[in-house]
């Protein structure tokens, strides 16, 4: 995983607040992932809270960091007000 221009990763200890940043449009849902880090080479990890996310986890890093991914999930609208959460 390649950190931002600051050398930060944002991640969350809750896959549910990760859905609160938006969807693709093209695909008409959010997506989140389950991801794997390896933070051996990261010059800190913390956890934080941001707005929207109470539960981030901050990892500083000059690096790109080995990342193996999970799972991926979608929420997509159910019509009725809800949402259905399938695995991609």
């Amino acid at each position: 995983m390649n950190p931002n221009s600051q050398g930060e990763i944002f991640l969350s200890g809750n896959q549910s607040d990760t859905f609160v940043h938006g969807a693709d449009s093209s695909i008409g849902g959010a997506l989140s992932a389950k991801v794997t880090i390896d933070v051996s080479k990261a010059n800190s990890v913390s956890k934080i809270s941001v707005p929207g996310n109470p539960n981030a986890i901050l990892i500083k890093t000059d690096v790109p960091l080995p990342t193996k991914v999970n799972s991926v999930k979608v929420r997509k609208p159910d019509g009725n007000g809800g949402f259905n959460y399938e695995d991609l």
